[in-house]
């Protein structure tokens, strides 16, 4: 056991006290605590007493109960025997993800998080489209959403403003962007701060490789988590985050850092998508008719701003891929 745990730094504030006092039956027995880790199916959980490996009771798996995740606040009891979560807080935000293979089940990256932050590097792994599936997600989660540019030493002043234009006009013209790097310290203190202030919980949303890992180390002054280099043969990092872990900010606030993503298949989240196009959804308004298909009609808006230029193919074809994405996965949602 470590010694009594101060939860107000790991996040419990008066919403999760009311919430512990009106929806949690509490027996002697049982303490609030915060699931800081889950590797595998095992969690571990801290909690006022100290840090234990505790495991969901079986009626937790039923429909309509919450299954724990990194950054939930659980129910415990503590026996003789070990620690069992027998409750799941209701979240105030999560970051989901449908779970990979023919399967429906959504799978939650973290819980009750203030932040998430989409990392992406500045070498050849950058890929606006995958960024574009990622912004949807991490603005359907009801957190706030930064994007972090790592790497940045790799590249020139230029190419950074550039890319900076490109994200803006096609993210928000408001987007919170961090430039960062590790090997020069580059955007690293303004980050701390961010992460610091109001001791807010933050994620990083990322692929493999794009240096999260060492991003984390560098805000918390200590290398936690494992490193990689980037290979020679393909400018790629390598994987090195194995499982899912929350941890503390000397001077406050929480950091939850995932594995690298492959895939992100999007969950229910089509108004999320119309909101992340919002260019494009204006255009369709102005087509001429309202069953358009926007290929070979007369008086379609989408046409016109392609043939302007003032509209991308590219970003076209990822609003339709994705609102397809999202439409599809609602009609199956409702079947069930």
């Amino acid at each position: 056991m470590i010694p009594k745990n101060d939860m107000k730094a790991w996040g419990w504030d008066k919403h999760w006290d009311d919430l512990w006092q009106s929806a949690v039956d509490s027996p002697t027995s049982a303490e609030p605590g915060r699931v800081i880790s889950e590797s595998r199916g095992a969690f571990e959980v801290v909690h006022p007493s100290g840090l234990s490996r505790a495991t969901p009771i079986g009626r937790l798996r039923k429909k309509g109960q919450l299954w724990p995740a990194v950054g939930d606040w659980v129910r415990i009891e503590l026996h003789s025997g070990g620690a069992q979560m027998t409750q799941v807080l209701p979240r105030r935000t999560c970051l989901q993800r449908k779970a990979a293979g023919e399967t429906e089940d959504i799978q939650i990256l973290a819980a009750n998080i203030d932040r998430v932050f989409v990392v992406t590097s500045l070498n050849s792994d950058l890929n606006v489209r995958r960024l574009e599936r990622f912004f949807v997600a991490a603005r359907d989660s009801g957190a706030a959403v930064s994007l972090i540019l790592t790497k940045a030493d790799l590249v020139t002043a230029d190419d950074i403003q550039r890319l900076l234009s490109e994200f803006r006009s096609r993210f928000s013209e408001e987007l919170d962007v961090h430039q960062t790097s590790t090997q020069n310290g580059l955007g690293i203190e303004a980050l701390l701060r961010l992460c610091q202030t109001g001791n807010p919980t933050s994620v990083f949303l990322g692929t493999s490789g794009v240096g999260k890992s060492s991003l984390v180390n560098a805000l918390l002054g200590q290398n936690i988590q494992l490193t990689a280099t980037i290979r020679n043969d393909d400018d790629k990092g390598r994987h090195t985050t194995t499982g899912r872990n929350a941890l503390q900010i000397p001077g406050g606030g929480i950091i939850i850092d995932t594995p690298g993503i492959r895939e992100l298949q999007l969950t229910d989240v089509t108004e999320t998508v119309d909101e992340a196009f919002q260019d494009i959804e204006a255009l369709v308004l102005q087509c001429k008719f309202t069953n358009c298909t926007h290929e070979k009609e007369k008086g379609c808006a989408i046409q016109a701003a392609l043939a302007s230029g003032a509209l991308s193919a590219d970003r076209l074809l990822s609003y339709q891929k994705l609102k397809a994405e999202a439409e599809a996965r609602a009609k199956r949602t409702k079947r069930r």
